[in-house]
């Protein structure tokens, strides 16, 4: 472990928080701007989509060669060079004048993003002792939390109010400042000679590309879509070689052997069920305010901020408790938490108020920082020192395709449950029932004094009524979405249960190491 005084501690710190807000907060935005790309470039949504499906892919392609560049060049010079990419890709988006154009330099600002948030991980855990790492994770896990109730917030305003070339020109000069910093307080870490794993490497890229590919297009084109099908299948039969070759060479890209650690798989475990399920109000509620309430995104942005103003206090104040007492007892009330106000937001409707959401969406962050970071923090105390680079892009790549399997997930619930609401309750409310014998004269009365005339009053009436069912079946599909979401929550109480019998000592960590052989 390096020496650093403590205020170089703080700056590393600052540095690791500025980049990954950087790279964090262009990822929400960017999502915001997708009805503007398609608006600039005269596109339909399936090629506007691309603009995040190409940085998806990009980070998912970069990500398991990162321990193995950082090892092999040198921790700080990647850190370094992992922020200049996603600067000069940022650069070039801003320029970018065709949506082709746009979609090859987002890929080079993912190779940039993909490699900041395994790196920083494993930056805290080269510098901070293991009293300080809990406090230090949870600092670094602020623009975590954070950054997409801010994203949107930012990115509506810049897209609404400004030029959509700022959401990518404003990384600019945030990231300079990140890069001088890192030159000036990192030193250089140790180097290990191994040789590059080619063979692990293309299976994992090729593997984790058309699995976040698939995911991301499946939704939107349907999973029975040939080419959707020909990418699972393919996805997961290079994945299924990558396991393989791991476990057969001597020297792999990413040791997967850690996995037989226990802290560390439940470590994984937690961070992946918890991100599925905090896709519930991260992905499902910005659309439930946007497509049922009416809200423009910088509206919704702003009242998602109790949520990440109350991540931000709880992330410090359980980074505090995870040196003093067993994780367990900071994920299992966390992850509670999540399950049952994730479920309270299946039973939210167009009547209920904002500040009730804004309630409901506090305590939701409160959990989200009492939970995430402790259990995180232990599972990579318990990986030996030499590899923790390799767990902390194994711990990414997992929670990267956690979170794309979650939003496909969603979303196709979403599609399908819509539709067969919607099917139900129109069938309950044909010009019959006693719903629409209340209902059409009195909408058919309001039309004719708009000016419309009797007949077409009548017809407009039946069109609003059947309207109002397709809003009913909505509801009632975002309801059942949610209460998806929340069982992903429940199944993660379990590997916070079990935190309780295992020990999480950074000790632990180094009996690993020899037991393993690493």
């Amino acid at each position: 472990m390096l020496l650093y005084s403590k205020w170089e501690k703080m700056l590393v710190l600052l540095v690791i928080i500025t980049a990954l807000s950087m790279d964090l907060l262009d990822m929400t935005i960017v999502n915001v701007a997708i009805p503007k790309l398609m608006a600039v470039f005269t596109v339909d949504i399936n090629r506007a989509q691309w603009v995040a499906t190409a940085y998806m892919m990009s980070v998912g392609i970069i990500i398991p060669i990162t321990a193995y560049l950082a090892d092999t060049f040198g921790m700080k010079r990647i850190f370094i060079a992992s922020m200049v990419f996603f600067a000069v890709g940022s650069l070039l988006c801003g320029l970018a004048w065709s949506l082709d154009s746009l979609i090859v330099f987002r890929i080079i600002q993912g190779m940039g993003g993909g490699m900041i948030m395994p790196l920083a991980i494993a930056v805290i855990y080269k510098i901070f002792s293991e009293e300080e790492r809990g406090l230090a994770m949870g600092i670094m896990g602020l623009p975590l939390l954070v950054a997409p109730a801010v994203g949107p917030v930012l990115g509506g305003y810049l897209v609404e109010h400004t030029d959509w070339r700022l959401i990518f020109l404003i990384n600019i000069p945030v990231g300079i400042v990140a890069i001088m910093l890192a030159y000036m307080v990192l030193k250089e870490f140790e180097k290990y000679r191994v040789a590059l794993d080619l063979p692990g490497f293309i299976f994992s890229a090729a593997g984790l590309a058309g699995l976040l590919l698939a995911l991301s297009n499946g939704p939107v084109d349907g999973w029975k879509t040939p080419y959707v099908v020909y990418l699972l299948i393919t996805a997961l039969f290079l994945l299924v070689l990558f396991i393989l070759w791991e476990f057969s060479v001597r020297q792999p890209l990413l040791d997967l052997r850690l996995f037989s650690i226990p802290v560390f798989c439940c470590s994984v475990l937690l961070s992946v069920f918890s991100i599925m399920a905090i896709m519930g109000s991260l992905f499902l509620l910005p659309v439930f305010l946007q497509n049922l309430r009416g809200y423009g995104p910088f509206q919704t942005g702003l009242l998602m901020v109790p949520e990440a103003v109350a991540a931000a206090v709880m992330l410090p104040v359980s980074g505090v408790l995870v040196n003093r007492i067993n994780p367990a007892f900071l994920a299992v009330p966390g992850m509670v938490m999540i399950t049952y106000i994730t479920y309270c937001l299946s039973k939210i409707n167009l009547h209920t108020g904002d500040t009730a959401l804004a309630g409901l969406l506090a305590f939701l962050g409160a959990a989200m920082g009492l939970g995430l970071m402790p259990a995180m923090t232990a599972g990579l105390n318990a990986v030996p020192e030499r590899l923790t680079g390799q767990g902390s892009s194994l711990l990414n790549i997992v929670r990267q395709v956690g979170s794309s399997f979650s939003i496909a997930i969603l979303s196709s619930v979403l599609q399908k449950s819509q539709d067969v609401f919607y099917i139900r309750v129109a069938e309950g409310i044909n010009v019959t029932s006693q719903v629409a014998v209340d209902f059409l004269p009195q909408a058919a009365c309001l039309l004719e004094e708009s000016g419309l005339a009797g007949v077409n009053a009548w017809e407009g009436a039946v069109m609003f009524l059947y309207l109002q069912a397709k809003i009913e079946a909505l509801m009632l599909a975002f309801h059942e979405t949610f209460g998806i979401a929340a069982f992903f929550g429940f199944l993660g109480i379990f590997p916070a249960l079990a935190f309780i019998f295992l020990r999480t000592a950074r000790k632990f960590g180094e009996k690993n190491s020899k037991i393993l052989h690493f």
